[in-house]
């Protein structure tokens, strides 16, 4: 009766706003909850609403878009280009910015939920400029981000400053980012960057950091090791073959293919160079010292851990003292003790009680840790 009187009277705001609750709940709903509506019918009915809400606030009805966009991308072989069609319906109309409460717990408000789709969608699109748009307005409401949502706002805006060749800004807002959330990805992102840019050094000192990152999942960091490989290979060749050895290591203890670029690679070079016993050990010692080629180690000694044993205090120099996390110790947390003698560099970090910017003890090692001494191991 409602569609009925909707033909007589198209674009009445009263039997609009009682039809379309009504459909989403009898066709809508039960296609994702049941299975029951045939995908036709579930399709059909998302162009009738589009249809009867052109020129009315569709930002009252933006959960059947966002969840209409959802379903457009967990297809095999999404559309893209029409799942970011349905969410540039919603733009310029007034979407909620207030968070969705259940008892204490806090999720995304249909605003947050929008940028979010809507930015990631266009980066995948390759529409940087757009992409970048959308962050810098986004970033300028007052929304309580959920999820570190800002954060990875503004890792879409960098990398699109990437794609669009203005490295300069996205290093400085790497940096910035890099500051309160260090993740390996992040490093590697900026170490393109550098690359990219020309300055090498800094490039093998953000890889580094990478490949060091707690995060850093050895599984996944094919791509970031194959990197180093290309960044080191012509001045130090056999690190360079390290980083492809350890590579193999990883495909051949996990069952997994090696591509036969990366195969062929390391067969040659095997047959020049000898495997250090322990490449895992190895590479570490070597990441330690290019981060010391832009950086000072320090010697100090842990003078105080606190109470709950997961930080304390290294004093060094002339009785300084640096904060350290038991996380960013490099030996067994059960040698971690007052008066131990370690190494150190101090990075910039974050102190988020103060919300101001503190220095930080990073990849503490014991004292007797061998120290990577450049070597080139041939096959006799």
């Amino acid at each position: 009766m409602l569609k009925k009187g909707l033909e007589y009277f198209p674009k009445n705001a009263y039997l609009i706003r009682s039809l379309v609750p009504k459909v989403y709940k009898h066709i809508i709903r039960r296609f994702y909850n049941e299975k029951h509506i045939p995908e036709e019918k579930y399709i059909a009915t998302i162009r009738y609403i589009d249809r009867i809400l052109e020129e009315m606030n569709r930002g009252e009805y933006s959960y059947i878009y966002l969840q209409h966009v959802d379903y457009l991308l967990a297809k095999q072989n999404a559309n893209k280009e029409i799942a970011s069609a349905y969410l540039q319906r919603l733009q310029g109309f007034s979407l909620s910015k207030d968070a969705y409460k259940n008892g204490e717990q806090s999720f995304p408000s249909p605003y947050e939920k929008w940028v979010m789709k809507t930015a990631k969608l266009q980066f995948e699109l390759k529409e940087y400029t757009q992409c970048i748009k959308i962050v810098d307005e986004a970033l300028k409401e007052k929304v309580s981000w959920h999820y570190h949502n800002d954060v990875w706002l503004l890792r879409l805006k960098a990398r699109s400053l990437c794609f669009l060749g203005e490295m300069t800004d996205a290093v400085r807002i790497y940096e910035e980012l890099l500051l309160k959330h260090p993740t390996w990805f992040m490093y590697r992102e900026i170490a393109e960057c550098y690359e990219n840019i020309g300055e090498r050094q800094k490039a093998l000192y953000y890889g580094a950091k990478a490949c060091l990152s707690r995060d850093a999942e050895p599984t996944k960091c094919g791509k970031l090791y194959a990197m180093m490989y290309e960044w080191l290979v012509e001045s130090e060749e056999y690190m360079a073959f390290t980083h492809i050895a350890y590579i193999a290591e990883i495909h051949n203890k996990n069952n997994f293919h090696m591509d036969e670029k990366t195969k062929k690679l390391y067969e040659c070079m095997c047959t020049k160079y000898e495997l250090p016993t322990n490449i895992r050990r190895t590479l570490e010692q070597f990441w330690l010292h290019l981060i010391e080629r832009m950086i000072p180690r320090h010697e100090g000694t842990i003078c105080k851990l606190l109470p709950n044993g997961k930080a304390g205090f290294i004093e060094y120099g002339n009785k300084q003292k640096i904060y350290f996390k038991t996380s960013d110790v490099r030996f067994p947390k059960k040698l971690v003790q007052e008066g131990k003698k370690v190494t150190f560099f101090i990075e910039e970090s974050f102190d988020f009680a103060k919300k101001q910017r503190s220095q930080i003890a990073q990849y503490v090692c014991e004292v007797k840790d061998e120290r990577y001494h450049p070597k080139s191991p041939s096959m006799s």
